[in-house]
């Protein structure tokens, strides 16, 4: 058996060289020499009893945590050790361990035990017990101790920082948060989701993210869910999708998603899932909408507004610029009443018209042409003199339209074609 270990400087303990060591066993000493030699290099402390329960053996790191040697360990009982003579209710559990392990049992408890050393702050032990049987008989016990205190407070930290976290993911309002694991099954909603969908973190724990309850009358909010996260596993980030759900009481959710990988180490451990309650927004964006085409219905109408003012007469006074839509509106909407009103006569005013360029001055021609093939008669009043000398100098004439000086003369002249007598 060949056994190497560095060799070490007494004065400053840094590594010189190595240290080979043999010694020639028998063949039916190997098996025992070997497992000696493994037990040594256990990092854990490892302590074998008689039957009686007396110490026979401990590898290296028993005499390095006690602070006793191996000889002095030798013939006690495992309770009997300093460390924890203190405590009888430590010293009763010890030997309890010790008593079922040469019973036959294989026993763990965590225990706190207090290092030998003067002011040593207590420690949490892991010790399992074992029987050790030899020709079908139990000569011993093997005893592991593991200081897990170490262990134990970071797991105890990790548990703190997940509380935290997981306070601050719950206290989120109007954000939807959703945790998987790398296969897509659903570890964690936050307490706003619980809230909208009805149902709790553990009745979806385990389950596939699309095939959670709430996408049951969502099929495209579904698809939209199972792209994303098979998306994410894959390392990619889905940004700010719209889709909408139904909550618990049946009213229709409307949220902005996205979906990012959870990566530790470099791998993508898991997807997270955050959708914005963006429903009040949608809501206010449908009234926002609602009102702009209120409000553009009602520029229309301002725009053109066609009045009855006699029977069988319209008037159609024009304020302001005219530009191509415009007079596009006021031709839609002057036909649609004469034809609803079956006018005979409309007068159309441009006292209000400050400029006019040729698109729209063919417009209006046009407009009256339409209104003459439903039957109705335009009289066009309140032409301004820089308006009628624009038309002169770009070519357009009225010869095939009645014109008069102002509203009152177009009305005077519809009543009389009317048949009335003015006086």
């Amino acid at each position: 058996i060949i056994n190497i270990s560095p060799l070490r400087s007494e004065s400053r303990g840094d590594i010189k060289g190595v240290v080979v060591e043999g010694k020639s066993v028998e063949k039916e000493h190997y098996y025992q020499c070997l497992m000696e030699e493994i037990l040594k290099n256990i990092h854990e402390c490892i302590l074998l009893t008689d039957k009686e329960g007396r110490i026979v053996y401990t590898n290296k790191e028993v005499p390095q945590k006690i602070r006793m040697s191996e000889e002095q360990l030798r013939g006690l009982s495992l309770e009997d050790i300093p460390c924890y003579s203190y405590s009888d209710d430590v010293r009763n559990k010890v030997a309890d361990l010790v008593k079922k392990a040469l019973s036959g049992e294989h026993v763990t408890a965590i225990l706190r035990a207090r290092p030998p050393e003067e002011g040593g702050e207590e420690r949490t032990v892991k010790i399992h017990a074992a029987p050790v049987e030899i020709g079908g008989e139990i000569s011993g016990a093997i005893i592991e101790a593991e200081d897990i205190t170490d262990f134990e407070q970071m797991t105890e930290e990790l548990k703190r920082t997940h509380r935290y976290y997981k306070q601050i993911l719950d206290s989120l309002q109007n954000i939807i948060i959703m945790l998987t694991d790398a296969d897509g099954s659903i570890l964690y909603i936050n307490n706003y989701a619980e809230k909208i969908f009805g149902i709790s973190s553990e009745e979806l724990k385990g389950k596939k993210f699309e095939d959670a309850k709430f996408f049951r009358d969502a099929e495209k909010a579904r698809e939209h869910a199972q792209a994303s996260v098979e998306k994410a596993l894959r390392g990619e980030i889905v940004r700010g999708v719209e889709f909408h759900m139904h909550a618990k009481d049946g009213k229709v959710i409307h949220l902005l998603g996205y979906t990012l990988p959870f990566v530790d180490n470099g791998s993508v451990r898991g997807a997270l899932f955050a959708a914005y309650d963006i429903t009040e927004k949608k809501q206010m964006e449908n009234r926002l909408r609602e009102l702009v085409d209120r409000l553009r219905a009602a520029q229309e109408e301002l725009m053109t507004p066609v009045v009855q003012i006699w029977d069988k007469i319209l008037a159609l006074p024009v304020i302001g610029v005219v530009d191509s839509y415009r007079a596009q509106k006021i031709t839609e909407t002057l036909l649609k009443r004469i034809a609803k009103t079956q006018a005979e006569f409309v007068i159309i005013d441009i006292t209000g018209v400050s400029s006019m360029d040729t698109e729209v001055a063919n417009n209006l021609l046009k407009t009256v042409k339409a209104a003459n093939l439903l039957g109705c008669t335009c009289i066009i009043t309140g032409i301004r003199p820089e308006i009628a000398q624009t038309m002169t100098h770009i070519g357009i004439y009225f010869h095939e339209i009645h014109t008069e000086r102002d509203m009152q003369e177009g009305l005077k002249k519809c009543l009389e074609m009317l048949g009335y007598e003015i006086r």
